[in-house]
């Protein structure tokens, strides 16, 4: 059976990628929602002086080294 010269096998799959798609936009778009709430509540914190500039980089050095472990872990296994 073909519709507009496309066999039933291609139009599902035109289809399931067009979610995917729609999926991964989504979730994009809500990540950078939730990227930029931490980031507000990362200024407010640093503008009523719960947190300084510093101890946010040396967070930000041990959550890396915190990663890189987990991948070397990871990659190991």
């Amino acid at each position: 059976m073909e519709i507009f010269g496309l066999t039933l096998t291609q139009i599902v799959s035109i289809i399931g990628l067009f979610v995917l798609g729609l999926l991964v936009g989504i979730l994009i778009r809500r990540l950078i929602g939730v990227a930029l709430v931490l980031l507000a509540i990362v200024i407010l914190a640093i503008a009523l002086g719960y947190l300084s500039p510093s101890t946010l980089v040396t967070l930000l050095h041990y959550a890396g080294y915190a990663m890189s472990v987990a991948m070397q872990r990871l990659s190991s296994s």
